[in-house]
């Protein structure tokens, strides 16, 4: 706990167990001295007690993001046109191309790694977007502008005020923090 909201754990206190079908989730009410946290096993995640206020809430967001995540899991994704994926296991091409980009000094070693990445982001988007995301009156995105595409994805999946939050962290890890331009 200490490792994932980097504070000290100054008190855990177990709040509830429940039983949902085969699976028992046990919810601990942790402190820390700038915040206070709901961790939830089966599989293990913490969560942010300003952003759910009650266990029950976050019990049930738990269970559906589980439920979603084996989901995703069992199901195949295949590529349009049999590209490849952008999205290798760990060491494959993802992480030479991280090692590369970190220790790169040279304006060309930057295009070498940029290239393959900036491939896999408008593959990323090829098999993402939805023209009914862009607004009415909007022009259509270009299949290159990720940073575009990320942002109406974003907006797609996190409509509303109340998961502000959670939007504006999807655009910014969508492309501002990728330097796309």
């Amino acid at each position: 706990m200490e490792s994932q909201a980097h504070e000290e754990v100054v008190h855990v206190e177990k709040a509830a167990s429940e039983l949902v079908g085969p699976v028992r989730h046990d919810i601990w009410d942790v402190h820390c001295p700038e915040s206070r946290w709901w961790v939830v096993t089966n599989p293990t995640n913490l969560y942010d007690q300003r952003d759910f206020k009650s266990r029950d809430v976050v019990l049930t967001f738990h269970i559906g993001l589980t439920l979603r995540l084996e989901y995703a899991r069992e199901r195949e994704v295949r590529l349009r046109s049999g590209r490849q994926s952008c999205f290798p296991a760990p060491g494959g091409a993802g992480s030479r191309r991280s090692r590369h980009w970190t220790a790169a000094e040279e304006a060309e070693t930057f295009q070498a790694v940029w290239g393959p990445t900036a491939e896999c982001l408008v593959s990323f988007i090829g098999e993402t977007r939805n023209d009914d995301l862009v607004p009415a009156g909007q022009a259509a995105r270009r299949l290159s502008d990720f940073k575009g595409w990320a942002e109406l994805l974003a907006n797609g999946l996190a409509p509303g005020e109340s998961v502000a939050k959670l939007r504006s962290y999807l655009k910014e890890t969508g492309g501002r923090n990728l330097g796309v331009r």
